[in-house]
Order: structure tokens, then sequence, then C-alpha cells
């Protein structure tokens, strides 16, 4: 039997104005996901370690500007991980640089740059977060 469960994210951002846009944004949606924020790449090393199956996110919103530990190493340890590589990334980020694209695509991450205009920024996050925790259903299967 297939279960239909209610949409988390794990956003990872340090900007407490983005976290807020995120959540804002999030609870706009129906049915609302669940966000579980974490403020840097340290916190984000800790939550995946220490993460079981059934709380997997269907979405992991990555900022790569991150103190302690660089978003492109978060990203790259969700993908060294057996449960976590192949969780959804969105690599959401203010960085122009085509070297941190190559690697966002190197691990499999949709990689889309933070608009500058405050409407276009809420935009956004809402066609990311409407596909991956609305329009893309997300089903559990039973562990054997």
């Amino acid at each position: 039997m297939l279960t239909l469960t209610r949409a988390r994210v794990l956003l990872v951002e340090d900007d407490p104005r983005e976290q807020n846009m995120v959540l804002s944004v999030a609870e706009q949606l129906k049915p609302a996901p669940e966000v579980e924020l974490v403020h840097n790449g340290k916190e984000a090393l800790v939550y995946l370690d220490e993460l079981t199956h059934d709380r997997l996110p269907q979405l992991v919103l990555l900022d790569l500007d991150l103190p302690l530990v660089p978003g492109l190493e978060v990203l790259r340890r969700i993908r060294k991980r057996y449960m976590t590589r192949g969780v959804p990334v969105t690599v959401f980020t203010g960085s122009l640089s085509a070297e941190d694209l190559a690697v966002a695509e190197r691990y499999n991450a949709s990689f889309v740059r933070k608009p500058t205009l405050n409407d276009e920024y809420v935009d956004t996050l809402h066609k990311i977060l409407h596909y991956w925790t609305v329009l893309n259903c997300t089903v559990t299967l039973p562990r054997d």
C-alpha cells in the first residue's frame, strides 16, 4: 500500500531574512510543507548524520555561502551518503560563479540564482517549493 505524505523541506540558510521569506512562502502552499531549518553547513551535516529514513526531505534548499562548512561540501556529503544520494537538491544562491554551477551539476543538483528584486525572489521561491512539495507527489514506499 502506498502512503501519501506531507512534504518535508530541509532549508540550509544562514540569513534570517531569507529564512523568513522561505518559511512565509512555504506557509502559503496548500498543503504547506514541513520546513526543517538549519543555519549553517555544520548544522546541516549534523542533521544528515541523525537523519532516519522516515524523515528524509523531499527537497533540500541549499545556500552556498554558509558559515562553518561551505554549501558545496554539504552537497557533496548529501550525494556521498546512501540514504540521501537521491534526495532532490536545489542550490538557491546569489553566486554567479560558473564553477559553482558546474559543481552543482556534477552532483545532480538544480542551480537557481537568487533574484535581487523582492517580488522576483518570492516568485522564484514559490515556483521551486510548489513544484517539489505540491506538484511532484511524494510517495513513501514501505521498507522491506
